[in-house]
């Protein structure tokens, strides 16, 4: 019988990362198993295809999965999936004007009153769900499920969950037939839990592979290769979500055009999560507005994957909060600047895997030294590190691959 591995991932909603995983695992798993049925799962139905992106079916259904008997591998793709709860991903999936404010005032009065979960529990019944956790699953969860593996996936915020849940966590994950992590912290925090598992660069790290620079050019769209070819010294890209540059605004602004002055360099703002929640155009917007008219600035309007991967590819260098705006200029090359301390994901990632010089993420005040310094990182450094992160990421995947096929 053909074997059906069901690839699930929070891709069902706008944000580039997310979207990366399917894309990435989809190439290089009918590479080493052209014989194997791919499919796409999210919490939800949904349909980013139009930005390039996979459609996904709502995990729930495989709970009535009509092919219940055939032999189904279930791989969670990646991402800060072990330490996911419920209301954080029903939030990135609510776009209503309405029902957003509500809930985030329900999330608000449930704190208050000392019952945070009872949001996690509203959440979870929104979405259909039994289980204790969005991407925390076990082969008992659904019937048809012969195992599960979990690829190169991050779990920081696990630090700061009660000691019943991490325990939870930690017995779901000793069931799995294959157990990745992408960064030091997350073993850190499972091996204090007794679970043990392979560390890894992100999945995405392999996203030069599938998609070369001259491959990527053939498929930008027209406006996007006029917007970038705009600047005849090349172009810093810089990225923020929304809730990370409130009352910071000005001071980016205005390290962003010292930057352009002090480089002669253009400045291209790129939104690389359009999710709820993320909303890093509406960000972008705002620091647009505020940039001196003499810098050469462009908001990047194109949505789509490869116009995103295209921008961060043919960059200078890359700063931004965004974990796989970094990964993906590592894939490429490209110096790379996280912003800013407090997203422990992103820090735990380029301490793990970065070059010494970038592994410490810097704040908005400091963001023009900091983009300058990262362009004193020799190219030659950069790619051989970048070369080492492949062949680790390609590793990972053969033994992905060699789960699926046993």
């Amino acid at each position: 019988m053909k074997k059906r591995v069901a690839i699930i991932s929070a891709c069902d909603r706008h944000n580039y990362g997310d979207m990366l995983f399917p894309l990435v695992l989809e190439r290089l798993l009918r590479a080493s198993l052209p014989e194997v049925s791919l499919e796409y799962y999210g919490l939800v139905n949904s349909d980013l295809s139009r930005h390039g992106g996979k459609p996904t079916k709502s995990l729930q259904g495989l709970a009535h999965d009509p092919e219940r008997e055939s032999n189904l591998i279930l791989l969670v793709a990646g991402g800060e999936v072990l330490d996911a709860t419920w209301t954080d991903m029903l939030l990135n999936l609510v776009s209503n004007p309405v029902v957003r404010p509500l809930y985030h005032l329900g999330l608000a009065v449930a704190r208050r009153i000392g019952v945070p979960k009872a949001t996690d529990w509203l959440s979870r019944s929104l979405l259909g769900s039994c289980r204790r956790f969005p991407w925390v699953i076990s082969a008992n969860d659904f019937p048809s499920i012969q195992h599960v593996i979990y690829n190169a996936v991050g779990g920081v915020g696990l630090r700061v969950f009660s000691a019943e849940d991490r325990q939870f966590v930690a017995e779901q994950l000793r069931h799995a037939s294959y157990l990745s992590v992408r960064d030091r912290e997350t073993e850190r925090v499972l091996g204090l839990l007794g679970v043990k598992a392979d560390v890894v660069p992100d999945s995405a790290i392999l996203v030069s592979e599938v998609f070369p620079l001259e491959k990527l050019r053939l498929q930008m769209k027209e406006h996007s290769w006029e917007l970038l070819n705009a600047f005849p010294n090349g172009y810093i890209c810089f990225q923020s979500g929304r809730n990370h540059v409130l009352g910071y605004e000005p001071m980016i602004a205005d390290q962003l055009a010292k930057l352009s002055r002090r480089l002669d360099l253009g400045v291209v703002l790129l939104p690389l999560g359009r999710a709820p929640e993320h909303e890093d155009h509406v960000a972008l917007r705002r620091i647009q507005r505020l940039m001196p008219r003499k810098t050469p600035v462009a908001l990047q309007s194109s949505a789509n994957v490869i116009d995103v991967m295209s921008a961060i590819a043919g960059a200078k260098a890359f700063a931004g909060t965004s974990l796989h705006g970094c990964i993906t200029a590592m894939s490429y090359g490209i110096p790379h600047i996280g912003l800013t301390h407090g997203i422990a994901k992103l820090k735990a990632f380029l301490s793990t895997w970065s070059v010494p010089e970038l592994a410490e993420c810097v704040s908005y005040d400091t963001l023009s030294d900091g983009v300058t310094t990262a362009l004193q990182v020799p190219s030659e450094k950069l790619n051989l590190r970048r070369n080492e992160l492949i062949h680790m990421g390609r590793e990972n995947i053969e033994r992905v691959a060699a789960v699926i096929g046993v």
